[in-house]
């Protein structure tokens, strides 16, 4: 925040004029500064001949607080180890039933090839397209 000297300040308006939110008053040939609409930009600071504009620092109170040593974390780790112990094996299990379900998904549909009948060989109609079933029988 702004601070006016009273006892420096002349009342010659200077940094009336170049406040942009008029928030200095010339009250009695002495300035003021209505710290409402005061933003702190600086500019009266700079412009003030006689030097009684200051910056006013606002000293923070020094807190100090005593943090107690860290405990060993072993109950957490603890906790973790057995939630691990109990997932892991679930987890597992579910990842083997989603993979089992798609391979059977992915085997039981029918695979257009040559000893397919007529209407599932027309399926791929553009050039190079057995090729890509025959790639893609590869893999099932």
């Amino acid at each position: 925040m702004l601070h006016v000297q009273t006892d420096k300040c002349s009342g010659c308006g200077v940094c009336v004029s170049v406040c942009p939110t008029g928030a200095i008053a010339i009250n009695n040939a002495v300035a003021s500064i209505n710290e409402r609409y005061c933003n702190d930009c600086g500019r009266c600071l700079e412009a003030c001949p006689q030097g009684a504009i200051v910056a006013k620092q606002e000293a923070l109170p020094v807190v100090r607080v005593q943090v107690p040593p860290a405990k060993v974390a072993a109950p957490a780790a603890t906790a973790l180890s057995l939630a691990a112990g109990a997932l892991l094996p679930r987890l597992v299990d579910i990842g083997v039933r989603v993979l089992d379900n798609w391979l059977q998904a992915r085997l039981s549909k029918p695979v257009a090839g040559a000893d397919a009948p007529a209407g599932l060989r027309a399926a791929c109609p553009r050039p190079g397209g057995r090729r890509r079933q025959r790639r893609w029988q590869r893999w099932l």
